[in-house]
């Protein structure tokens, strides 16, 4: 229970369904949340629990954001923060409040194949689809999860808690980066004690175009806030740490046409070929791609049918098959 209104809708969902509910919230930065969550469960009649995540989030989410950043890459706090702390830590409490099932306000199904396994597959709201950032969830605690808001649309959960009186119509949407404020992650940096060495921004050739502010502003795809007058729209091609530059190239530099992937978790055991033909998302707003997986001793090798631009190190690459979800892991 986060306080908000999918987790809420969740919760209501599964009551309407004759479950017992129990909810619980964790407190990773703010306590907010808690307070929150605790209004709604008193409105629902439901028990709740609060369970402070405080350190782990820290050195599993934020750690690892802040040294991602400073290592040129782009990095997905929510898969973290879902395979450590939401599907690991919080999981755990399922048997030590003698729960059968973990239900959260996650935008995914739960589906079963004709041999009986158990598979997350893509929302029936496909803009609101979050089966990105599971990937790294455990097949085995597949049987115990729950995913209510999965057969049901954004504006439907919306209208639906406004009318029983759980919401007002004005509320928005919560942040994309829970424990940054505003969203302003290089303001977060600062507070955090790291600092921000300029650099030159370069052409793909090495040429010097100019002077960059600290790799942390920038990530691979960014066309906005360069502060160049190349007479050509201008982005962020690469990252590069090790001489702290940013190189900087025209739409067609952005254009790759493999990656490679590890840390790789799979949800369906891949044997036998070398190579699976697959879609994949290498961004959560990225529609899928077609590519060919290739076994690799260090990983993965995606090769996209049709070269894809904005490929960014540090994001997950995740792997489809139509709107089943098969896996994914990290672009190297």
């Amino acid at each position: 229970m986060s306080g908000g209104m999918d987790s809420a809708f969740c919760a209501l969902s599964l009551l309407r369904q004759g479950f017992l509910v129990k909810g619980i919230t964790m407190i990773a930065e703010s306590e907010k949340p808690a307070e929150e969550a605790a209004i709604l469960c008193q409105k629902l009649q439901i028990e709740h629990e609060v369970v402070n995540c405080k350190k782990a989030f820290q050195s599993h989410v934020v750690q690892p954001f802040l040294q991602e950043y400073e290592n040129g890459r782009t990095p997905n706090p929510c898969v973290q923060c879902n395979r450590f702390i939401k599907f690991d830590l919080l999981y755990a409490f399922r048997e030590k409040l003698n729960c059968d099932f973990f239900a959260t306000g996650h935008y995914v199904q739960m589906q079963q194949d004709k041999a009986g396994q158990y598979y997350l597959a893509k929302a029936k709201d496909e803009k609101k689809d979050q089966s990105y950032f599971l990937y790294p969830i455990r097949p085995e605690i597949f049987p115990y999860l729950l995913f209510p808001l999965g057969e049901y649309l954004k504006k439907e959960v919306k209208e639906s808690m406004i009318k029983e009186g759980f919401i007002s119509a004005s509320k928005g949407e919560s942040q994309d980066i829970c424990f940054i404020p505003n969203g302003d992650y290089r303001a977060f940096y600062r507070q955090n004690g790291f600092s921000f060495a300029p650099g030159n921004f370069v052409d793909p050739a090495g040429h010097v175009l100019g002077q960059h502010k600290g790799l942390p502003f920038y990530t691979v795809g960014q066309r906005k806030g360069l502060g160049l007058a190349l007479g050509y729209p201008a982005y962020v091609v690469d990252l590069l740490p090790q001489t702290n530059q940013v190189v900087i190239g025209k739409e067609e530099d952005l254009a790759v046409a493999t990656c490679l992937v590890k840390d790789i978790y799979w949800h369906i055991p891949w044997t036998g070929e070398d190579s699976l033909a697959v879609q994949v998302k290498y961004r959560y707003k990225s529609p899928p791609a077609d590519a060919v997986l290739q076994k690799r001793a260090d990983g993965v090798l995606v090769l996209f049918q049709e070269k894809q631009k904005a490929v960014a190190k540090g994001q997950s690459a995740v792997f489809y098959d139509g709107n089943r979800l098969l896996g994914g892991g990290m672009i190297q």
